[in-house]
């Protein structure tokens, strides 16, 4: 799930067309048990690839947020959380969330909307952060051919599939869409 968490705001900032395959190892030297390692660890992955010659269209910044007691808990505790109503991982860039993983118990609508604005909030300093390191400390970034659909086969496909694969993906029921797919062929 860690690998997960780190994949799903990252992956969406690269290049569109970049086939390159790129792995971010994350290695976690110790723990206090007491801290939960997957925000830094997407904040460790964003820093490394803001740095590295990676074309990487970042910075990402994270948080986690709980509830409890009446008030917003940021990046909690394991101990805080488990009093917390609320486990909110939000992640995104300085302009927008990207990712968002929650569990809670019947939280009010507006008290959600609240955390992901705070939260969003919260990890602008993160951000700023990391981009002072690329322009301190970071390489100039690679170039790398961007893969692109040759235009014929774009028009082949679209030719022979028309607008069937867009009705088939807003069909209202499991059977119809299936239905529709299997047309295809």
């Amino acid at each position: 799930l860690l690998c997960r968490l780190v994949d799903r705001p990252l992956r969406p900032l690269f290049p569109k067309g970049m086939v390159n395959d790129v792995q971010v190892i994350i290695t976690a030297l110790s723990t206090d048990q007491e801290h939960y390692l997957d925000i830094l660890a997407i904040i460790g992955a964003s820093a490394a690839l803001m740095i590295s010659d990676i074309p990487f269209n970042g910075p990402v910044g994270a948080i986690r947020m709980g509830y409890a007691d009446g008030k917003l808990l940021f990046n909690p505790t394991t101990a805080q959380m488990q009093a917390s109503q609320m486990d909110l991982r939000i992640a995104g860039t300085a302009d927008s969330i990207i990712m968002v993983e929650a569990g809670a118990n019947e939280v009010p609508e507006d008290l959600l909307l609240q955390a992901l604005q705070e939260g969003h909030q919260a990890f602008q300093d993160v951000i700023r952060m990391q981009q002072q390191m690329q322009a301190e400390a970071g390489k100039a970034k690679r170039e790398f051919p961007l893969f692109k659909v040759r235009p014929e086969v774009e028009q082949s496909v679209l030719a022979s599939v028309g607008d069937r694969a867009a009705q088939a993906l807003a069909a209202t029921t499991k059977e119809q869409r299936n239905q529709m797919l299997k047309d295809l062929h």
